[in-house]
């Protein structure tokens, strides 16, 4: 038998310093092989082919095919002192080949495969190997067998009470193809840490490993003062292959050091796949390439026969005059291409109509210019976005096959009007740029569960893998304009401590959880920066789940220190203390340093998922802007205080009425509101539907012009403790009633 163990990953650490000194074991029936042993990794590549010679297995070849003897592979870490210690097993098959067979593929030799490497119940890693069971039949010899390859020179030590005279490769056929990569790595700090050993983490350290190679950050002095790197940038050139599913894991660990050499693992966490992170360059011939390609896509498209193009955004109309709507849109503008068929482009007539909502809105704004506040804005931007998204839907109910309509309304869901995108990032974004936040350092344990009392830290930095050397010809620069020859990660801002002013605008909320006997909450603000807190209870929302609060808050703060954001909503109550609705936190830091700016404003877009309460699950829309203390861009605050409604009076005059379809006697009622109803007089015995009444009604209210709603403040009840305040449509009614002895009846 051929035992071809190529590498582990994710292994448990079984040493202090959160490593291992990893070894296989294979067993079948009574024989045992050993790898060499790797020395402080959870990670390691053996790259052995361990023999097995002369394995006796009774029965016939059918029944060995179906049932193959049963393989166990035992991982131990190796101790200076005393036995090496259990980490964990996994079992296999042997791919089992018939003496008359032919060793060709696809079955031999055979592929890689991943088995789970278990300790108990619990997941210890994973194992990268195959085993093949070759047949030798009687009186023949090894020599049949396909040939083994060249002993290489040994790149570890043998386990104790083994010996090894040579190690033997995984063959050129089954070990996966490597390629020179360059891990670039950005350490940026570290937050958060937890005390280990009831000590506190002072001087941490951050340790990269992939494939066997380590990458070391420098080590934070004081981590309470600054808890940033001082050198952030590092990178490390390793070999990995080129298929995804063979690569190794990233594994970070956090180390404290402290004094007389003593070192204390922090806590580690696990990349298992580090696809998301690999850039690929695109070089000029790959970019003439695929212009060719779409060269030749437009060729396919064109129509010969009628000598037109026909591609994805027109539409072929044969009869033209058939084929118009009862009412022409202006802008749609037809092409011929040197024959009677038309060819009419869509992206023309929705640029047209996206120009004319556009010109439409500013007319807008320049119609009234003593409403050209923050909220006019706002209302105006959600009307403009509500009349695309109808287009939009519109266009892909005439195109789109029903599952691609269910996927695109579920996107759109996502991006609705309610919620800015606060998704910003450290200088540069996962998407384009490979920039991330490792959210966890997990306690080393072999349990994947998401437990908070596990998690010890966060981990911020940014990490790149690609090829290395770059290939020439690289059109590709980073964001900060530099050639990617020299890093990645060159023009990265200062990380040293720094003082900044923080301005906080809460908007408003929105879906907030009920939190009184009569459905409804009394909800403030809370804000924490680092050891400041801010409270705005004397300016409560009564019974509103659906609060506008239109706030701005100023904090004085130094970053990295004091980056963490915590927005409360708390409900107000008269006794006892106050309840709260949910929480949200946001990262100062990375705001400030995005590449988007953090600046405040009116965005262009908005996204109804973003940052959460964790209470409750409900959403805030909100905005902020962080500026350097002292810097020439701290101009003063963006006014978003809410509108206060104008006091208004309504005079309407009754004078007469005719062809009124009699029942008795006629008078009028009117109203501008529910709960403010008044009559005219009776106009007694009228024969003809005429009634003379000249009478005024007058009706003062608060009216707010913007949106067009009439502001009441009232008491629900004669038990409330404040007024709450509503906004209804302005709608007047006009009524005329029949009036007898013993009821009124409507008339119209």
């Amino acid at each position: 038998m051929r035992a071809y163990v190529y590498q582990a990953r994710s292994l448990i650490g079984s040493d202090s310093s959160g490593l291992s000194d990893p070894f296989a074991s294979v067993i079948i029936g009574d024989q045992t092989e050993s790898t060499l042993v790797i020395d402080e990794t959870l990670s390691p590549t053996w790259d052995e082919l361990l023999l097995f010679n002369d394995v006796l297995i009774y029965g016939t070849m059918e029944n060995i095919k179906l049932d193959p003897p049963t393989i166990v592979i035992e991982i131990f870490d190796q101790d200076k002192v005393g036995k090496s210690e259990f980490i964990g097993r996994t079992i296999a098959k042997p791919h089992v080949k018939a003496f008359e067979e032919p060793y060709e593929r696809p079955h031999f030799p055979p592929s890689l495969e991943w088995y789970e490497i278990t300790r108990g119940d619990d997941r210890a890693g994973e194992l990268l190997a195959t085993f093949e069971l070759l047949e030798i039949p009687l009186k023949q010899d090894r020599s049949i067998l396909p040939e083994l390859p060249s002993p290489r020179t040994p790149c570890g030590k043998t386990p104790f009470e083994t010996e090894k005279e040579t190690v033997l490769p995984v063959p050129a056929g089954i070990r996966p193809t490597l390629s020179k990569y360059r891990i670039e790595v950005l350490f940026w700090g570290l937050r958060d840490l937890k005390r280990i050993h009831l000590l506190t983490v002072d001087k941490p350290r951050v340790d990269i490993e992939c494939a066997g190679n380590i990458l070391y950050s420098s080590v934070i002095q004081n981590a309470k003062r600054n808890p940033n790197f001082t050198n952030p940038v590092k990178f490390v050139d390793v070999e990995l292959p080129d298929q995804d599913l063979y690569r190794p894991p990233l594994t970070i660990r956090v180390i404290d050091c402290r004094s007389f050499g003593r070192i204390t693992l922090v806590g580690t966490h696990t990349i298992n796949s580090i696809h998301k992170y690999i850039y690929t360059p695109i070089c000029k011939k790959d970019k003439e390439a695929e212009e060719r390609k779409k060269s030749l896509i437009q060729l396919q498209n064109v129509d010969l026969v009628n000598n037109c193009i026909i591609s994805e955004d027109t539409v072929t109309v044969e009869n033209e005059k058939e084929n118009w709507p009862l009412l022409m849109r202006e802008g749609r503008s037809a092409v011929s291409y040197g024959s009677g068929v038309k060819v009419i482009s869509k992206r023309a007539s929705k640029r047209e109509l996206n120009k004319k909502r556009k010109e439409s809105t500013e007319s807008a704004f320049d119609d009234d210019e003593g409403s050209k506040d923050w909220w006019t804005k706002y209302f105006a931007s959600i009307e403009a976005m509500i009349e695309e998204e109808k287009e939009a839907k519109k266009e892909r109910q005439g195109v789109l096959t029903p599952s691609e309509h269910k996927m695109m309304n579920h996107m759109l869901a996502e991006m609705k009007y309610i919620h800015m995108n606060w998704k910003l990032y450290l200088n540069l974004t996962i998407s384009k740029n490979g920039c991330i936040r490792l959210n966890s350092i997990e306690e080393k344990t072999g349990d994947d569960s998401e437990d908070e009392s596990r998690i010890v830290g966060v981990f911020k930095g940014a990490i790149k893998v690609y090829k290395w050397p770059l290939p020439k010809g690289i059109e590709d620069h980073t964001v900060m304009g530099f050639d990617p020859n020299f890093g990645f990660f060159q023009g990265v801002p200062n990380n040293e401590p720094i003082h900044v002013l923080v301005r906080v605008y809460i908007v408003k909320a929105t879906d907030l959880h009920p939190m009184d006997l009569n459905g409804k909450a009394d909800p403030y603000i809370v804000l924490h920066l680092g050891s400041k807190r801010i409270s705005d209870k004397e300016h409560y929302v009564s019974k509103q789940l659906n609060p506008v609060f239109g706030k701005c808050f100023e904090i004085e703060a130094t970053f990295p220190q004091d980056s963490n954001l915590i927005i409360q909503v708390l409900d107000w109550d008269l006794l006892g203390s106050d309840d709260m609705i949910g929480e949200t936190r946001i990262d100062l830091e990375n705001r400030f340093y995005s590449r988007h700016r953090a600046t405040c404003g009116l965005a262009k877009r908005y996204e109804e998922i973003g940052k959460t309460f964790q209470a409750s699950n409900k959403d805030v829309l909100r905005c902020g802007s962080t500026f350097p203390h002292g810097h020439a861009a701290a101009r003063a605050p963006v006014d978003i205080s809410p509108r206060k409604p104008k006091s208004f009076e309504m005079r309407v005059i009754i004078w007469n009425t005719d062809d009124v379809v009699l029942e008795d006697d006629a008078f009028f009622s009117g109203g501008s509101r529910p709960d403010d109803c008044q009559t005219t007089d009776i106009h007694y015995r009228s024969l003809t539907g005429e009634g003379n009444f000249n009478w005024r009604f007058i009706y003062p209210f608060d009216y707010l012009e913007a949106e067009e709603k009439i502001v009441i403040s009232r008491k629900e009840s004669v038990f409330s403790w404040d007024e709450s305040e509503c906004k209804i449509p302005a709608r007047l009614e006009l009524q005329v009633w029949d009036m007898t002895i013993s009821q009124r009846t409507t008339l119209g």
